[in-house]
C-alpha cells in the first residue's frame, strides 16, 4: 500500500507544483497591471489633459506649420488611452474568470 501512496505522490505533486506556478504567474501579471494603472493616477489625468491642450493651443496658433504636430500630440494620446482601456479591460476578463472559477 505505502508503494502506491509514493506513485501516487511522485505524480499528483509536479501537478499541483504546476498550478500554483501557474497561479503566481498570474497574480503577478495582475500586479504589473495594477502597479501601471497606479503610475497614472486618476488624479493626474486632468494635469495631463490640460498639458495636452496646451500643446494643441499652440499648434493652433501657427496651423499651417503644426498640423501633422496636433495630429501626432492626438495620436499619442489616444495610443496611451487605449493601452490603458486594455489594460483594464485584460483585468476585468481576469477577475471575472477568477470569480467564475470561485463560484464553481
Amino acid at each position: 500500500m505505502p508503494q502506491k501512496d509514493n506513485q501516487f505522490w511522485a505524480l499528483f505533486l509536479p501537478e499541483i507544483k504546476k498550478t500554483i506556478d501557474g497561479t503566481l504567474a498570474g497574480v503577478t501579471a495582475r500586479e504589473r497591471i495594477l502597479d501601471s494603472l497606479a503610475e497614472s493616477s486618476a488624479a493626474t489625468f486632468p494635469t495631463r489633459l490640460d498639458e495636452l491642450r496646451v500643446r494643441l493651443e499652440g499648434c493652433a496658433s501657427r496651423p499651417e506649420e503644426s498640423m501633422a504636430e496636433a495630429d501626432a500630440l492626438l495620436q499619442e494620446a489616444e495610443a496611451e488611452y487605449r493601452s490603458k482601456l486594455a489594460d483594464i479591460e485584460s483585468l476585468r476578463q481576469k477577475l471575472a474568470d477568477w470569480a467564475g472559477r470561485a463560484i464553481r
